[in-house]
């Protein structure tokens, strides 16, 4: 192997080294993760003038023990904190809607608790090794006009 070869293989691996650490779920370091170590996560939503929403934390990251044994339930809400907006609630695209597969039920209980306010119980049972959970949301006018989804992360 040639010296320069060489060289640009460990300045590579130098960097690569020094790179900043981001989210298995983001690899580029665009969202923004919001711990929840508590028993309530609230997750808030501001839908800008485009229709387009912000939240406060792209990835809701559930901080508990690695043991499933030891860990606790939560329940999640998401909040509509702009006026003139609702979660949908239309069957086919209801206000939140879990994509990933779920066959021991981590999610139950979805309820509109009014206009502005989606809560769900999230089990939090299934093993750390479990990548996450993919959600949509789903928000629209007041007047019936559906905003783009808009779909982030739940994570244990």
């Amino acid at each position: 192997m040639r010296a320069s070869t060489a060289l640009m293989i460990a300045t590579a691996a130098a960097l690569a080294g020094c790179a900043t650490p981001h989210h298995r779920f983001d690899p580029f370091g665009k969202l923004t993760p919001k711990p929840c170590s508590g028993n309530d996560c609230d997750v808030n939503i501001t839908v800008e003038p485009n229709c387009s929403l912000k939240l406060d934390g792209d990835i809701l990251q559930i901080i508990d023990d690695p043991s499933p044994a030891r860990r606790r339930p939560r329940n999640i809400r998401w909040n509509i904190e702009t006026a003139g907006y609702r979660f949908a609630s239309d069957p086919k695209r209801y206000a939140i809607v879990i994509h990933d597969f779920d066959p021991t039920r981590e999610f139950n209980q979805p309820k509109i608790q009014h206009d502005k306010q989606f809560t769900i119980h999230f089990n939090n049972s299934y093993s750390h090794d479990y990548p996450g959970y993919k959600y949509t949301i789903n928000i629209e006018t007041d007047n019936g006009v559906s905003c783009a989804a808009y779909d982030p992360w739940v994570v244990n």
